[in-house]
């Protein structure tokens, strides 16, 4: 600014115009100098500023300078006249300087009114206040030169810019702050002007390069005007640091660049991708083709079956590949139509069921019952991020359960869900970078278990689609916890809706109550099944083996209430009630206990009533009845609100049961069993240990013969195995075998052991017919406790390698004999390098598996 001669401070007003002398900015100095509002005069011309004869000959002027390029007034300072809004008439001091914006040219005027200085002084450029008073009120930096190069002024904001403090400039050659070669050239070009009149950047905008106190570069736009001062020639820098512009356009073409390659990539991805599947396509339809060749020798079957496994594992990748090219390149599509929901994820969870029940997992659905049942969404894509995640978490998890849940949130339309495992876990590390592409937890995964990492990348990816929201939370060695949230209103009444036509069971009793059961069961197969039927509703189940074992898991407490079996060795189930009876005498607490009992006439029923238990549900288990019956006996006060409906799981299309027809009714036997794969395993068991009851029963009758009791036991646990699978004939014969036993009858129990040998060989031949393809990974070998020390031996010496490479054919095979869950802990050290606790494991599994097979 600069001062008047009665104190007054002189503003600087800016105008600016384009190439066609149109305002294009007004500063508020203007506005208050002319008396327009920036609205009246942006977009017209800047002659409307100016009095006759200027305001006619502007745009000549300009006209000329666009064709000759010789400035009027533009790279100079001159007065001029300017007209207000009301037509008055004022002196003004004007300087005019051009501005180049890539293609775009605009020229910026400084105007100071000259109204007050003219009463006191007659000439302007003899006012050295007037120009201090213009340099600092500069937001931009302002660096006048005189005709040697050495700086007259320096303004604060070149000072902030430069780092330099006006003392420090003023005096000193301008290239001070010109980095080389433009340090040493300076002086040539600024003697060029003075001797030839030719300009470099003189009267031009242009960008260049400037240098700091502390050397540092900075990229400048420069405007250089000329003019004279009492005689001798000036020169004005008006500077503008252009980093940030910089930084934006080099931000720009990096983007463009990668959007580019990014196009490239994916464009090479879907044609490569193509290329490999047409030709994997045929090698799996020509094996599969092979493979029903039942002259194959059992070795070149066996290969196939690892060229077809590989094969489809190979097209399992070349999918998630190009899956995620199609996302990055923008190609993925939405789309927006109705579904039922409850039955789309039903069918989906079903789609993994075989490979859960091959590692003996239970997968259940919570679906709230809040929720509607028909949305509008993508049923695909939601279809593929979930079975991702469930193979995931089937992948990751070697014993317990996986859930999925379906839950509201608190926003209307937005449904959240959750599938939760108990698998082997992550660490805040892993999880960090879980959703990136091609990562997996670490090296040992991709090792162990195989995969691109690409499945939570696609995940993330589409929920990203979907306006949703992705993230997961995981604890090491305990499990894993993935929820997303989407955008998914519900259809209206008159939308037709795929998945519908799969129905609820609306006859199904949903228990309004879940519990925490403590299931005491000497027999596996009865157990697995009440075990998986319990856990499929919800309720959560701790397995005794026997009373001694359920009076200690009692004492543990945190049982809601307890379903108990009647004859178990070790100790009954009466024996075991009435002491948790005499316990309870002591807490005065009472825990609901149901008999499970095949044994249902009035005589057992009063003795079971007397030693302590509450109710009785007969075997084999209606188990609509049984939870009925739970919710009835359990006080109002315990348990939890279930705000789930049930879903039914569509029974796989795929798995033939009409072998089993002349055995067995297996659709009644469905209807309790639901899980086809449960059912199978629990008929194979039975095919392995039960083949022989009528011989072991024909055994002790001989054996013990003042003593029915112990073929008693045998026809008794047969009758309640039989039922559950429903194989008709065995449990009816095993029920009265059992019955002429209770009473007595050892002639008539006899008689009918040989048409119970026959009905087991039908039923074992029945269950052999069974043509169950991928499914031997359930179906463990007869123990070899030999073969399998031999195994354990090798193990041992491969662990001590500390080579993973060398322990998984040894693991392999082992788990042809042992259960995966008996091998989870040691395949969980083997996977994170820790081979000693591996070692540790081992030797722990080895002891109890072979003491507890000596001892049977």
């Amino acid at each position: 600014m600069a001062s008047s001669t009665n104190g007054n401070i002189a503003a600087v007003g800016t105008i600016t115009i384009d190439e066609m002398g149109c305002i294009t900015a007004f500063d508020d100095v203007a506005v208050r100098l002319f008396g327009y509002e920036s609205v009246e005069v942006v977009g017209q011309n800047v002659s409307m500023l100016m009095p006759e004869p200027y305001h006619s000959q502007h745009d000549g002027y300009l006209a000329r300078y666009h064709q000759t390029s010789t400035p009027h007034v533009i790279g100079k300072g001159r007065e001029v006249t300017g007209r207000r809004k009301d037509g008055s008439l004022f002196p003004v001091w004007l300087a005019v300087n051009e501005v180049t914006f890539g293609a775009n040219r605009l020229f910026v005027g400084c105007i100071v009114d000259l109204s007050d200085l003219k009463a006191t002084k007659a000439d302007l450029l003899s006012s050295t206040e007037v120009t201090r008073a213009i340099l600092e009120t500069a937001v931009n930096p302002i660096i006048t030169i005189d005709a040697k190069g050495h700086i007259c002024s320096f303004n604060p904001a070149a000072e902030r810019m430069f780092q330099y403090t006006a003392s420090e400039a003023i005096g000193c050659n301008v290239n001070l702050l010109m980095p080389s070669p433009y340090r040493e050239e300076h002086d040539g070009y600024l003697s060029r002007y003075l001797q030839e009149g030719n300009p470099r950047i003189i009267g031009v905008g242009r960008e260049v390069t400037a240098q700091r106190k502390d050397g540092s570069i900075v990229p400048i736009h420069l405007s250089v005007g000329a003019m004279e001062i009492t005689g001798e020639p000036m020169f004005v820098g008006i500077i503008s640091d252009i980093s940030e512009q910089k930084r934006h356009e080099a931000e720009l073409q990096a983007k463009k660049a990668a959007e580019a390659g990014s196009r490239a990539k994916s464009a090479f991805l879907a044609h490569m991708s193509h290329e490999i599947r047409t030709p994997m396509n045929a090698i799996l339809g020509f094996t599969e083709l092979a493979l029903q060749d039942h002259s194959l020798s059992a070795e070149t079957a066996k290969h196939l079956d690892t060229i077809y496994g590989s094969a489809r594992a190979l097209l399992t990748i070349i999918n998630d590949i190009l899956d995620v090219s199609r996302l990055e390149a923008g190609k993925y599509k939405l789309e927006i139509i109705g579904f039922h929901l409850p039955n789309m994820i039903a069918e989906t969870v079903e789609l993994m069921h075989q490979r859960a029940a091959e590692k003996d997992l239970i997968i259940s659905i919570e679906y709230d019952s809040h929720l509607p049942q028909r949305v509008m969404g993508d049923p695909t894509r939601l279809r593929q991020v979930i079975l991702n995640l469930l193979s995931n978490a089937v992948k990751f998890t070697h014993k317990g359960s996986i859930k999925v849940v379906i839950s509201a949130t608190s926003s209307p339309d937005r449904i959240q869900f959750d599938v939760v495992d108990s698998g082997i876990g992550m660490s805040e590390a892993e999880m960090a970078k879980v959703f990136e592409p091609f990562m997996q937890a670490d090296s040992s995964i991709s090792r162990r278990f195989g995969g691109t990492g690409l499945g939570t990348t696609i995940c993330k990816q589409i929920i990203d689609l979907m306006s949703g929201d992705i993230w997961l939370e995981s604890q090491l060695g305990v499990g894993t916890s993935v929820h997303f949230v989407i955008p998914l209103p519900e259809a209206e009444p008159d939308q037709i809706c795929l998945y519908e036509e799969i129905q609820n069971k609306s006859e199904d009793f949903i228990p309004p109550r879940l519990f925490n059961v403590l299931l005491v069961e000497d027999l596996e197969n009865n157990a697995y099944l009440a075990t998986i039927r319990l856990k499929q509703i919800g309720h959560e189940v701790e397995w005794a083996k026997n009373g001694l074992e359920a009076i200690a898991a009692y004492q543990k407490g945190g049982h809601d209430l307890i379903l108990m079996d009647v004859m178990m060795p070790v100790m009954d189930g009466l024996q075991a009630t009435r002491e948790i009876r005499q316990l309870e005498v002591l807490q005065n607490k009472h825990i609901p206990i149901i008999a499970l009992t095949a044994s249902v006439m009035k005589e057992d029923e009063m003795k079971y009533l007397e030693a302590g238990m509450d109710a009785i549900a007969g075997k084999p288990i209606d188990f609509d009845q049984l939870f009925s019956l739970m919710d009835a006996m359990v006080p109002q006060a315990a348990g939890r609100i279930n705000h789930a409906i049930m879903i039914e799981m569509p029974v796989n299309k795929n798995i033939d049961l009409t072998p089993l027809s002349p055995a067995a009714d297996y659709q009644k036997a469905m209807k309790n069993w639901v899980d086809v794969y449960a059912y199978i395993k629990a008929l194979t068991q039975f095919s392995q240990q039960q083949i022989d009851d009528a011989d072991v029963i024909l055994h002790l009758l001989e054996q013990h013969p003042d003593d029915v009791e112990p073929a008693r036991s045998v026809a008794h646990a047969l009758k309640g195995l039989a039922g559950n699978l429903a194989l008709s004939k065995v449990a009816d014969l095993a029920v009265h075998i059992d019955g002429h036993l209770k009473s007595g009858r050892r002639d008539e129990a006899s008689r009918l052991l040989e048409p119970l040998r026959q009905a087991l060989i039908e039923a074992d031949s029945c269950i052999q017919a069974l043509s169950l393809p991928n499914y031997a990974g359930i179906l463990l070998k007869d123990f070899d406790r030999v073969a399998v020390q031999q195994l354990f031996k090798q193990l041992s010496v491969a662990l001590d390698e500390l080579n993973p490479d060398s322990t998984e054919p040894i693991m392999k095979q082992i788990s042809e004999y042992v259960r995966g869950s008996d091998l989870a802990d040691i395949y969980h050290h083997i996977e994170r390098f820790d081979f000693h606790s591996a070692k540790k494991e081992l030797k722990k599994l080895a002891q109890n598996l072979l003491a507890n097979r000596r001892s049977e």
